[in-house]
């Protein structure tokens, strides 16, 4: 009986080491660590091709406000319905501004054919997992496998357009395809392609772009009759988006509403659902200066997938 209380003992000796080691790992791992975002905009880039795939470029700038260095960040950005995940390795010292400009190879450049480019938004850059110099790593335990529900669109050129829409409200525009593009110096340019559903001719037309939280309203007037396919580039000054800052949206319906559609006779139709005026555009953060270029790294990023 002494004998196996003294092998127990020494049994004990020898486990209670590793099972402390890895009580502190795990204490380790799900520690999160304190990581401020001050920029966060996501492309995609297009070639005109399908042969050459697109790459998915995130621009990210970022302050360890934790106590201890990192080794390792994951981000996870919203691209429509679908999640796009960018990990960036380095040395991440605590108080230290970090700006960087990560790649990966979206599995749908097949299907997007287009060009995007989104809002400088911190809050579109979620912390999904962190690695710090030891070894450990946090994941965030909130995060869900990515969504892979990536828009699929068709070309600017393509001439598809559905017969019959979904138009319980009766509205008297269908939209096919919206997309609004902000170069430098807030010069706006929305491209639409919409068909009057109305029995009646439209002559006036008022489009709301979505940017981000925000809109803008365009204005296009013509003579648009019953079944008409219109396609056109609207343009519009909109001196409240920042002059430095650029953006194109998802070429897709959802991406602007119609708010207004006057008659040839005078009268008028309002969408019920919009309000009387857009909702402010966003503001950008400016926490990164823009004297600070993103350090390229064309390196696909696979690491704690």
């Amino acid at each position: 009986m002494g004998f196996i209380r003294w092998l127990v003992f020494i049994l004990l000796l020898c486990i209670s080491p590793q099972a402390a080691t890895a009580s502190l790992a795990n204490d380790e791992q799900v520690q999160a660590p304190t990581v401020h975002v001050g920029t966060c905009r996501l492309q995609i880039t297009y070639h005109g091709k399908t042969s050459v795939p697109n790459k998915a470029v995130l621009y990210i700038g970022f302050v360890n406000d934790g106590p201890v260095p990192l080794s390792g960040v994951t981000w996870r950005v919203n691209f429509g319905a679908a999640d796009l995940d960018f990990t960036a390795r380095g040395n991440f010292e605590p108080g230290k501004l970090v700006a960087q400009r990560l790649f990966i190879d979206p599995p749908y450049h097949r299907t997007f054919e287009q060009y995007y480019a989104g809002l400088d938004e911190p809050r579109a850059c979620r912390l999904v997992a962190a690695q710090r110099e030891n070894g450990s790593i946090w994941r965030d335990p909130a995060a869900t496998i990515p969504s892979t529900a990536f828009p699929t669109v068709a070309p600017y050129k393509s001439e598809t357009v559905p017969a019959i829409f979904p138009n319980s409200r009766n509205d008297p525009v269908g939209v096919l395809s919206c997309k609004l593009v902000i170069a430098l110096n807030d010069h706006g340019q929305l491209w639409v392609r919409f068909r009057n559903l109305a029995q009646a001719t439209l002559r006036s037309i008022v489009f709301r772009a979505h940017v981000g939280t925000g809109g803008h309203d365009f204005v296009d007037a013509g003579n648009f009759s019953t079944g008409a396919l219109v396609q056109h580039w609207i343009n519009s000054r909109i001196p409240e988006f920042p002059a430095s800052e650029f953006f194109e949206s998802i070429d897709q319906p959802s991406s602007c509403d119609v708010v207004t559609a006057t008659y040839a006779n005078g009268s008028s139709w309002t969408n019920p659902s919009a309000g009387p005026a857009p909702p402010p555009l966003p503001t950008p953060n400016t926490l990164v200066e823009r004297g600070v270029k993103p350090e390229p790294d064309e390196t696909p990023h696979r690491w704690m997938n």
